[in-house]
């Protein structure tokens, strides 16, 4: 260490080994920005001084944070609304307060998905926390990555985890489009404050627009009450039926965002959903050119 400046009146070691004054305080950074450590010391002593002490003979911090030990805590449940807290334990060549200095995400990825990304926040000491949505289910990989003060990163490893699914039962077989039978599903469970939420339909044609049907009430074995050639499988006549707009991707999956408001009253509803797909050209499923995919009903989860 050198010393480079003194504010008040000079107080330091007489000599090696040999203490003339004591500090009270002490405190390390980067003070000059070349990535080693500096050092503050100062008292509150009358007459008394604080000293600086630039790192002139250390080396730049080059070393990455380690990230030996993450986990879920309170164990796996089935998906539901309640996010899922991971922690992080992290090493890096500086003391641990600079952690506060850091900067940590916690980054995830659903059923071989993009990836999505979320800050994780310092918890003192050498821990962070970040939360993953407990809405979603599957196969879920998951990582931290932290960045010290000196721009070096550091990730865990791959973290995996398998979720269950929640309030999701498929019934009916519905009536084959021209790619086959179409099957319905969705990307996680359905709960309060889940925007993710998504109903999905394979084998829909493609670049095309459909109709998903929403109906309390389930018709399990299936009819054509309208006599459209098609099997049906909810209560086509329920007054609180309603329709939804669903648009395929060319390759026929048809997705319809359904954002789930902050309302704790849907917890418990059933709503059940079909989708009813419209094919033009040589192919003609039924006597309309008309198809349904199996039903799916989507109980709202606490």
């Amino acid at each position: 260490m050198k010393r480079t400046s003194v504010l008040g009146v000079e107080s330091e070691l007489a000599a090696p080994g040999t203490l003339g004054d004591s500090w009270l305080s002490a405190d390390v950074g980067d003070l000059d920005g070349d990535k080693d450590s500096d050092l503050l010391v100062s008292n509150d002593g009358v007459g008394t001084s604080a000293a600086v002490h630039v790192n002139t003979l250390g080396v730049p911090d080059l070393i990455a944070p380690k990230i030996p030990k993450v986990g879920i805590l309170g164990g796996v449940a089935p998906a539901g609304s309640k996010a899922r807290v991971a922690a992080a334990q992290v090493f890096d060549n500086d003391a641990n307060e600079r952690f506060r200095d850091a900067t940590a995400v916690l980054k995830f990825q659903i059923n071989g998905g993009p990836v999505a990304t979320t800050p994780a926040r310092w918890s003192g000491g050498n821990l962070f926390r970040g939360t993953i949505p407990g809405y979603w289910f599957g196969a879920i990989q998951w990582w931290f990555e932290v960045t010290d003060r000196n721009a070096n990163k550091g990730s865990s490893t791959v973290q995996n985890l398998n979720v269950a699914s929640a309030g999701l039962a498929n019934y009916g077989f519905g009536t084959p489009g021209c790619s086959g039978p179409q099957v319905m599903s969705a990307n996680s469970v359905a709960c309060p404050s889940n925007g993710d939420f998504q109903l999905r339909t394979t084998r829909c044609p493609p670049s095309a627009l459909n109709l998903v049907l929403q109906s309390p009430t389930a018709d399990v074995a299936g009819s054509d009450p309208l006599f459209l050639g098609i099997t049906l499988h909810i209560g086509l006549f329920d007054p609180n039926l309603f329709a939804l707009d669903m648009v395929s991707d060319p390759t026929g999956l048809g997705i319809t965002p359904i954002p789930f408001p902050n309302d704790p009253s849907l917890v418990g509803y059933t709503g059940n959903f079909q989708t009813i797909s419209l094919w033009t050209g040589p192919c003609t499923p039924s006597q309309l050119g008309l198809s349904t995919s199996n039903a799916l009903a989507v109980t709202v989860q606490n």
